[in-house]
């Protein structure tokens, strides 16, 4: 909880900002690659809280790949969502039908078993070994506070696949997020 700043940003734009610090937080054995394009719908949310999303999916996609070599690939695009579709996601709101911009972040670990994947919001639950199992929880605070959806796909041995559904909207982007909370990216604050 904290000040909720909403602004109208291009999600694809802030990723792209973000590549770098992206990039230096995660260990040198995982490969980051980042398809942002330009042109998609804005998003309405804050920027802050959406960095800190971001860099929470990026840190445990990451992690999961643990000390092997790995791939974690984070997407961004709009997409037309039926009910059902959002429905079928962790938020448990009911989400209406029509456009939405997502953040899609896979990676190629070890993937998660049903039992895993069912807890992995709980707040306090971790599977690593120095973890506070916070992240995954203030990520979900974070989409019900967005009106947004999301929905993830794991299965042992074949990594897993992170995408946060956020309504697009119809106004233009601002010219640049707000960057009065930049160390909530970081997770400072």
């Amino acid at each position: 909880k904290g000040p909720f700043a909403v602004q109208p940003f291009d999600l694809s734009a802030m990723v792209r900002d973000m590549a770098g610090l992206l990039a230096i937080s995660i260990p040198k054995n995982v490969a980051l690659r980042i398809d942002c394009p330009e042109g998609i719908p804005a998003i309405v949310g804050d920027p802050a809280q959406i960095r800190q999303v971001v860099m929470n999916l990026i840190t445990n996609a990451a992690d999961a790949i643990g000390s092997a070599e790995g791939v974690v690939t984070l997407t961004t695009g709009v997409m037309e969502c039926d009910e059902a579709y959002l429905a079928a996601g962790v938020v448990d709101d009911r989400l209406t039908a029509g456009s939405y911009v997502f953040c899609d972040v896979a990676d190629t670990g070890a993937g998660m078993d049903e039992a895993t994947r069912a807890r992995i919001f709980d707040p306090f639950f971790t599977t690593k070994f120095a973890g506070r199992g916070l992240g995954l929880a203030a990520l979900l605070g974070i989409v019900r506070r967005h009106k947004a959806a999301v929905r993830v796909e794991s299965r042992l041995g074949k990594g897993a696949r992170f995408r946060v559904l956020f309504p697009a909207s119809a106004m233009p982007a601002a010219d640049a997020p707000d960057e009065t909370a930049a160390g909530a990216a970081s997770g400072e604050g």
